[in-house]
């Protein structure tokens, strides 16, 4: 296995992520979530088709399928980035503790039950509450 460390300009995940699926991040939520992709595309047969398309397909496939799975009551709490960075994190936490990657499915229906329903402190009505 080799790395090559590579030096971004500041908010170049958040540009790229943007470029390639018209979401709008933070840096860090960017960077996450194109690692979701880049491991997404990993998985593909070679030849890969582009990152362009694989993109199209990945955020059908992956990030509309954890974004669609929230409860209509909870929309809106936390902005879609933050929720898909959420559960890649707690699926990143559900795996230490088992020993073992239960799933991008297992961890989305976890975190829709247990986490999100206690997060208020983002997303539209966010800025409502505070003024309020």
């Amino acid at each position: 296995m080799r790395f090559r460390p590579k030096l971004v300009e500041a908010g170049y995940h958040k540009q790229r992520l943007s470029t390639l699926t018209g979401i709008q991040a933070e840096e860090l939520q960017a960077k996450r979530l194109l690692a979701s992709l880049d491991r997404y595309r990993s998985r593909l047969p070679e030849p890969r088709p582009p990152i362009e398309d694989v993109a199209k397909r990945w955020l059908i496939d992956v990030y509309q399928k954890v974004i669609s799975e929230i409860p209509t009551e909870l929309r809106g709490r936390v902005e879609d980035a933050q929720v898909f960075h959420e559960v890649l994190e707690h699926r990143w936490y559900l795996g230490e503790e088992a020993g073992r990657d239960l799933g991008l499915d297992f961890a989305t229906r976890s975190y829709m039950e247990l986490v999100l329903p206690n997060r208020t402190d983002s997303g539209p009505g966010a800025l409502k509450e505070i003024i309020s």
